[in-house]
């Protein structure tokens, strides 16, 4: 993750390596951004918490993550 002034953002090469992840836990970071793409390795993802983060959340920010 990387910090800025406005809270955490996570590199879009984060989860490249986990193909086969099927839960994540993200909660309580500042997360501020977040990059459609950070999740496009993670299709398997059913279980993501984000909560209790910075986070403006747009609609295809999720777009990769059919399984949710």
């Amino acid at each position: 993750m990387n910090e800025n002034s406005d809270g955490l953002t996570i590199p879009t090469i984060s989860f490249e390596h986990l193909s086969e992840l099927t839960e994540l836990t993200l909660s309580n970071n500042k997360i501020s951004l977040l990059d459609p793409e950070v999740f496009a390795h993670v299709a398997k993802l059913e279980t993501l918490d984000l909560s209790s983060n910075q986070l403006n959340v747009t609609q295809n920010m999720f777009v990769h993550l059919k399984q949710l």
